[in-house]
């Protein structure tokens, strides 16, 4: 069974971006120096967000892959079917899709998603 991991940013004025819906500070921030973002993805292997976060994230890192090599679940009220880079949109309840990747044997990284089990 997988561990789901919940990964969520958010500024103390309650927003994940800037009023020009800019998410440059997330990358800005350091963590711990003795744990770093990269240890953290090599503990999981599918990735869920939502689809604002993730285009705006693609945005920021242009050309570069967001989360090489990482299954990426993405939900979307208008988007459907596959994403570049091993990944797809779906749609509705977050809990019934982050119970069935529960059952899978791996390692899951929920980002930016309420229903955390």
């Amino acid at each position: 069974m997988k561990k789901v991991f919940f990964y969520g940013a958010i500024s103390l004025d309650g927003f994940l971006s800037s009023e020009d819906d800019n998410l440059k500070w997330l990358f800005d921030t350091e963590l711990n120096p003795n744990y770093s973002i990269a240890d953290f993805e090599d503990r999981v292997d599918t990735v869920v967000m939502g689809n604002m976060t993730y285009k705006g994230t693609q945005k920021l890192l242009g050309a570069d892959s967001m989360f090489p090599g990482k299954e990426k679940i993405i939900f979307s009220r208008s988007q459907t079917g596959p994403i570049a880079g091993d990944g797809q949109y779906v749609s509705g309840d977050p809990l019934p899709v982050i119970k069935a990747l529960r059952l899978e044997t791996a390692k899951i990284f929920g980002s930016l998603v309420a229903a955390v089990l």
